[in-house]
């Protein structure tokens, strides 16, 4: 997804911060987004403006995938670096950090949206010690399926060992 794009997205993001995920699909796509854009703007942006404010308190420890679900209820990590469109936010957030090419306001509203900035949070407020803190992420929609991903059959811990 172009540059342009994702500013357009996350000016409609930072003015609905206030609603629910399925609100902000639907404002986005009202704005022209696909359905599964919408999701993935919803979802993507503010985990790559969240792990900018992660990365000042030191945490860079990423998971190198997203784990999506399956229409089967099982999971299927996908590598982020299969999905441009964090690759473009998670620079985009970068840059701003460096060079405030946002409204501050704007990005700090999405990057409070973020479910890995609230897991922090919520541990700091507990006193707990984040050092050496590992980050996982998750989508809950859109499945695995519709970004192009089939679930793999659940192979045996067995069969991977022996190889049968």
């Amino acid at each position: 997804m172009e540059r342009s794009r994702i500013l357009q997205a996350v000016k409609l993001l930072s003015k609905h911060t206030n609603l629910e995920a399925a609100k902000q699909v639907s404002e986005l796509s009202s704005a022209g987004f696909s359905t599964i854009e919408a999701h993935l703007l919803v979802a993507l942006v503010p985990t790559a403006f969240g792990w900018t404010a992660l990365e000042k308190f030191g945490i860079t420890d990423f998971a190198p995938s997203i784990s999506a679900p399956t229409r089967a209820g099982g999971r299927v990590d996908i590598p982020l670096k299969e999905l441009p469109l964090f690759d473009e936010a998670l620079a985009l957030a970068r840059e701003h950090c460096k060079s405030g090419i946002l409204d501050h306001e704007e990005y700090k509203r999405i990057t409070l949206r973020s479910a890995e900035v609230n897991a922090l949070t919520r541990a700091l407020n507990e006193g707990a010690d984040i050092k050496g803190a590992a980050i996982a992420s998750a989508l809950v929609w859109p499945c695995a399926e519709d970004l192009g991903y089939e679930p793999r059959p659940a192979e045996s811990w067995l069969k991977r060992f022996f190889g049968r």
